[in-house]
């Protein structure tokens, strides 16, 4: 579940200068009221005519209450709101699917050590129920002889023994060859059932080689409600479960099949080899993924965050000037809205573009900032060199000539760009470097942007 804060964004300082820039210009009273009535900023009052929602996808996160021309300022602060919370979505699904995936991959390792179907169900169903967080996990195989059912290695209690009105389940999903979740097996029943028995199911064909051999299964004492996640998941492992069930039965009759045994295990070892690379090729892609914008193809937040705090540490170690400069679309909002999002998206793939054109040297790197805005830390580079780089990279955007009607710095599009260059010493910190970039570039913005500004971290002078 992914919760935002209004108050945590109420205090970003391009949010807190919007707010001073809406009372000043407009005259007007304004105050935000989270969705308990407190007033996070503003002048608390009762005499407000209008309130106007500022909310995500997901949830009401507060009011904007005051004259009826701030409906502007909701609908801008739910957009910045409904941007964070799809950041979050995205950060917890990247997660998500990065320890899946290392599981998986662990898991497969584990699976093909194992020799016997003793040893695989001894590795396999404290890992599954921990996955899961079940009661129970176990295996049911299919003999095709007779279509009788055996459970490997039973725990307690035994579904087959305990559990008899499963069996009619359990052949079900062997015919249909189809997973089946059952969230409270009591409510099918007459009589409640005692402590702990169990309730609620998750069953899904063993198959391999177009055979189904049998049924995996995890349990729990209590109703649950699997999501579609939990059974995506559960196929995978089901299906890594059925060839490694195959792999031990392999390894059971190598007496009888003692003559085939070297290209029985060829087959096998190129089988689990395709399936190892396919899973590194899935973690290369999903660490691509935590490192780069999808939009612009360029690193993201995250990995400037990483890459300025390493080059501070080394400048400090050397001794050498460390320059950033922030930039900004200037007058996006009003380009999106004339000219539409996909347009947008594209305006801001080709700002990317020709800022990591402009860029000559293999420590300088660029990334997406957020939104419309965009970083650029030059290491080893004093406020001269950083200013020059600045006006370059205003040059090859204007040689760009991307129309923007709607400008009121230009008939082209443009940037303002604030630059901060210190040399890292035991009295300088980091977060002023980036707050210094922020204020020049806020000083850009409000001197009628299109501009650059620059100040020097003041412990030592570059």
């Amino acid at each position: 579940m992914v919760s935002l804060k209004l108050r945590k964004i109420l205090q970003k300082p391009e949010v807190l200068n919007l707010l001073e820039t809406f009372e000043q210009v407009f005259q007007l009273p304004i105050a935000v009221y989270d969705l308990q009535g407190e007033c996070l900023w503003g002048t608390e009052s009762t005499d407000f005519d209008y309130r106007f929602s500022i909310h995500t996808p997901e949830a009401c996160l507060g009011q904007v209450r005051g004259d009826q021309r701030l409906a502007v300022l909701a609908q801008w602060l739910s957009c910045l709101c409904r941007e964070e919370w799809e950041k979050k979505c995205l950060a917890v699904e990247t997660l998500q699917k990065y320890e899946e995936v290392n599981f998986l991959s662990d898991f497969s390792v584990k699976i093909s050590n194992c020799t016997s179907l003793a040893e695989m169900t001894a590795m396999i169903y404290p890992e599954i129920q921990q996955l899961f967080q079940a009661t129970q996990a176990f295996i049911v195989l299919s003999h095709s002889s007779d279509s009788s059912l055996e459970a490997l290695s039973p725990p307690a209690p035994d579904p087959l023994a305990a559990y008899a009105e499963l069996d009619a389940i359990f052949q079900r999903i062997l015919a249909r060859q189809e997973t089946e979740i059952i969230n409270d097996l009591s409510r099918s029943q007459e009589n409640a059932r005692g402590p702990g028995s169990l309730r609620s199911w998750m069953l899904a064909p063993l198959k391999t080689q177009n055979q189904t051999i049998g049924i995996l299964g995890v349990a729990h004492t209590e109703p649950m409600q699997y999501s579609s996640e939990d059974l995506n998941l559960f196929i995978t492992l089901s299906s890594q479960v059925a060839a490694a069930i195959q792999t031990a039965q392999y390894y059971e009759k190598l007496k009888e099949y003692s003559q085939t045994l070297e290209q029985r295990v060829m087959e096998r070892t190129q089988e689990l080899e395709a399936a190892k690379q396919q899973l590194e090729k899935a973690n290369q892609e999903l660490k691509r993924l935590a490192i780069y914008d999808d939009l612009t193809a360029i690193p993201n937040r995250r990995y400037f965050n990483q890459y300025i705090q390493q080059e501070w540490r080394r400048c400090l170690r050397d001794q050498q000037s460390l320059s950033l400069i922030l930039c900004d679309v200037d007058y996006f909002k009003n380009y999106n809205d004339y000219y539409g999002h996909q347009a947008g998206d594209e305006c801001l793939r080709r700002v990317a573009e020709v800022i990591t054109q402009s860029l000559k040297r293999s420590p300088d790197l660029v990334a997406r900032y957020g939104g419309e805005e965009f970083a650029i830390i030059l290491p080893n580079t004093d406020s001269y060199g950083a200013y020059f780089l600045a006006e370059r990279i205003q040059a090859n955007l204007f040689a760009q000539a991307i129309p923007h009607c709607h400008s009121y710095s230009s008939s082209y599009l443009t940037l303002s760009l604030g630059i901060a260059t210190a040399i890292p010493s035991g009295n300088s910190s980091l977060e002023t470097l980036i707050k210094l970039a922020d204020q020049a570039l806020y000083d850009a913005k409000e001197q009628g942007r299109n501009q650059i500004r620059a100040r020097v971290l003041s412990f030592k002078l570059v």
